[in-house]
């Protein structure tokens, strides 16, 4: 009789768990990023900090907590890349010391973002969702570049700017979004967000402050 209850037992339990609808959505999300590094050069300096429009791409994982709470994880390669420009007047285009002039740093950033929140859905009907998200992101530095740029045109490498650059560093952020049903199991998410620095990229002294990030991030997801 126990020979025939277990296997029996088992049975029922497999066919049970896959009779319940899943919690688990997955997917893929990217966004434009636009950053206020509060870069503050020295008075009477003569460069300019210039911020580029970065980006962030990568894969999503959603479980419902709730009918209106979720979870939600992204794992995102994100760029922060900014420039320098060097504002030194020329008194001759025939200057010999043109081909020394320098004419912009340009950095390039490359960070493993690993966003972490809880969503909220306050409004859901038959083909769409409203929510409200809060949560908090580390950041790991993979990758740095450091370009010097002259006015001849001619490219070196340098350290400049990144020689005190953050291994890590840290953000919250509050964001808002919908999530549009395609169809039963296929979700279409539209979010915008705005993200506070806790600390800075770098320790050189030209960030007044941290960091400040305004992203709208799109995505595809899919219920498992």
């Amino acid at each position: 009789m126990k020979t025939f209850i277990t296997p029996a037992m088992i049975l029922l339990f497999i066919g049970t768990a896959y009779g319940q609808e899943s919690r688990l959505s997955v997917g893929i999300t990217g966004s434009p990023d636009f950053y206020n590094f509060d870069f503050q050069p020295p008075e009477f300096s003569n460069f300019t900090f210039d911020t580029d429009i970065n980006l962030s791409l990568g894969a999503s994982a959603r479980y419902e907590l709730s009918d209106n709470f979720l979870l939600n994880l992204k794992i995102l390669y994100s760029t922060r890349d900014f420039a320098l420009d060097y504002n030194f007047r020329l008194t001759s285009p025939n200057d010999p010391l043109l081909p020394e002039v320098r004419r912009r740093t340009s950095v390039d950033l490359s960070y493993l973002d690993i966003p972490i929140s809880v969503n909220y859905a306050f409004l859901k009907r038959s083909n769409f969702d409203l929510f409200f998200s809060a949560g908090f992101a580390p950041g790991f530095l993979v990758a740095d570049d450091e370009t010097l740029i002259y006015e001849d045109g001619r490219r070196e490498k340098a350290n400049d700017l990144t020689f005190n650059l953050n291994s890590f560093i840290i953000s919250g952020f509050l964001g808002a979004g919908i999530r549009y049903h395609v169809i039963d199991r296929l979700a279409i998410v539209l979010e915008p967000q705005y993200r506070h620095f806790f600390n800075r990229i770098s320790d050189d002294g030209y960030e007044d402050d941290t960091p400040r990030l305004f992203s709208v991030a799109i995505g595809a997801e899919i219920k498992l």
